[in-house]
């Protein structure tokens, strides 16, 4: 007997030791029988003759019974159908005699007995136990029995104790690695993207053969899709297929649910920012999803975005639409691309500053990876590389530099401020330049664009923050009151509401207070409007539904 896991590759290695053994020598009688489907035992002789009769070889000829059937080979001509079918109706009457007869002829062949689990409620597993004992005793055959043992119900289950120490002489646990496992899926030479999937499979445990084939055709197709953009878009693709791919085809208690995934670290993700409960206190859903938090971060896994989503509606559908796919990555491309910019750019500082090698090239590799960051860089990181201009190359020179960061910073004018929250000093052309930079760019504060960006970009930066708060609140009404979009009102009232959720100043705890206060004055209009609002308010400032409104009688 041969056991394992679904998809654990039982039958797939089964079926290529048999090929290695008939490449050998003459292949074998053999009959393979799936119970999945099969309701009665003679249903499982009849497919066992089948199965047998059609690898008989024809007297005189190389091809089998089957082959010649499949070929036409065997056929009756017009007058000989003419002068049987008199005869057909009785036929029927034969058709037991002729399989038992059949069934004789099932001796000294190879037969194996797929899918246990899988069988009906009709078809009995000691029934199947007699025949393959019946088979291996009278028979001279050689039987091997698949199955997947964890997925057995009850009655099977006793079934399957009582018989399987009198009939099986052997047991096998088929129980891959995942390294073996992916060997067997992707091949021991896997493409670029088979590669990174099976790392991916190894960290999470995964040695289903099925699914890390099935995404492994999936992985190349995203390869194809994205082949032109930076390398590192496809390993953060593939982190996702791998992690959304097992979440879908092998759901279980221990690993997160595709739900869940869906909305890691969206922006209703308020769990991190309050109500943090110690493990005692924490319901058996709420234990399960903090181990999951476990599991997602130690694999690598930040935040579920767009791209994310989208990749797991290919997961699901089978395919991808790539040009969703396309547009998404490209910009993900572009933001890999300017991290590793910044990333160049630090370590050339930090070498050129704490380094005693070549001090000229260490000197070129810095202004060369500046220039290559400037739209990356703050404002103290350009003056340390400002500064060394100054000394080394003169005052133009620093200048030029200065013009330069300016040029490229003209729609991030956040940071052309001279920031001084951790006691930067700067030379004061330096600032000078920079202040009068910011001033002729400075335009009113767009409140609307600031609220936005505190929830579309989950950033709660801030300046934002001290933006929203220090505005009047009736500046900041019309932003819920003339919202164009039943979404877009939604979204910025959850976000004024979030405002002192965790210990703000008291100018961002009136953000919420005031907001709390417009949601309860709407609401006292009339009962249809305190019902509308009602889910928005702390269950303490809830308005009763039955309230009169202002002015009634």
């Amino acid at each position: 007997m041969l056991t394992g896991d679904w998809g654990s590759g039982k039958t797939y290695q089964w079926k290529q030791a048999l090929e290695r053994s008939t490449r050998k020598g003459a292949p074998p009688r053999y009959a393979y029988v799936s119970l999945f489907g099969l309701t009665s035992l003679a249903e499982v002789r009849k497919r066992i003759t089948e199965e047998v009769m059609s690898a008989i070889r024809l007297p005189g000829r190389s091809d089998t019974v089957g082959d010649a059937i499949e070929g036409g080979a065997i056929g009756l001509k017009p007058m000989q159908i003419l002068k049987i079918l008199p005869v057909i109706p009785y036929l029927g009457k034969l058709e037991s005699l002729a399989q038992e007869l059949s069934f004789a002829t099932v001796r000294n062949a190879v037969i194996c007995f797929d899918d246990l689990e899988r069988a009906p409620s009709t078809l009995r597993l000691a029934d199947v136990f007699g025949l393959a004992s019946f088979l291996k005793e009278e028979r001279n055959c050689r039987v091997l029995l698949i199955s997947n043992q964890k997925k057995l119900g009850n009655d099977a289950k006793d079934e399957f104790s009582t018989y399987l120490e009198k009939v099986v002489e052997e047991t096998v646990d088929f129980a891959p690695t995942p390294e073996e496992a992916c060997v067997v899926a992707l091949g021991a030479e896997p493409t670029a993207a088979g590669k990174l999937l099976a790392e991916r499979f190894v960290r999470l445990g995964v040695s289903n053969i099925r699914v890390i084939s099935r995404l492994g055709a999936l992985a190349d197709d995203l390869a194809t899709i994205v082949t032109d953009l930076h390398p590192n878009v496809l390993a953060d693709l593939v982190n996702t297929l791998a992690l959304f791919g097992v979440a879908h085809f092998i759901p279980r208690k221990d690993f997160p649910t595709v739900e869940y995934l869906l909305e890691y670290g969206g922006e209703e993700w308020t769990k991190y920012f309050h109500n943090e409960k110690k493990r005692e206190e924490q319901t058996e859903q709420e234990k399960r999803e903090s181990d999951w938090d476990e599991l997602i971060e130690g694999y690598g896994y930040s935040e579920t975005s767009p791209l994310d989503k989208e990749i797991y509606v290919g997961i699901a559908s089978g395919f991808f639409r790539e040009e969703a796919v396309r547009t998404l990555s490209e910009d993900l491309s572009q933001r890999i691309d300017a991290g590793s910019r910044k990333a160049s750019f630090d370590a050339a500082l930090h070498r050129f500053w704490w380094g005693v090698g070549d001090s000229k090239k260490a000197f070129e590799h810095l202004m060369k990876t500046t220039m290559a960051a400037l739209d990356q860089i703050a404002t103290s990181e350009l003056y340390s590389v400002y500064e060394v201009l100054l000394n080394l190359q003169g005052k133009d020179a620093a200048t030029r530099l200065l013009d330069q960061f300016i040029a490229a910073n003209q729609n991030r004018l956040a940071a052309l401020a001279p920031s001084e929250h951790f006691g930067e000093k700067y030379d004061a052309t330096f600032k000078a330049v920079l202040e009068a930079e910011v001033a002729r760019l400075n335009a009113p504060v767009d409140l609307a664009k600031t609220l936005d960006a505190i929830q579309f970009n989950r950033g709660w930066n801030p300046e934002d923050l001290t933006t929203i708060a220090e505005a009047k609140f009736e500046d900041i009404l019309p932003l819920l009151t003339c919202a164009n979009d039943d979404k877009l009102f939604a979204r910025r009232l959850i976000t004024l509401l979030k405002f002192g959720e965790r210990g703000q100043t008291a100018a961002e705890r009136n953000v919420r207070e005031q907001t709390i206060e417009w949601l309860k004055t709407f609401a006292e209009t009339d009962p249809i409007s305190a019902l509308r609002v009602r889910r928005f308010l702390p269950e303490d400032e809830i308005i009763p539904t039955d309230r009169r409104p202002r002015g009634s009688p």
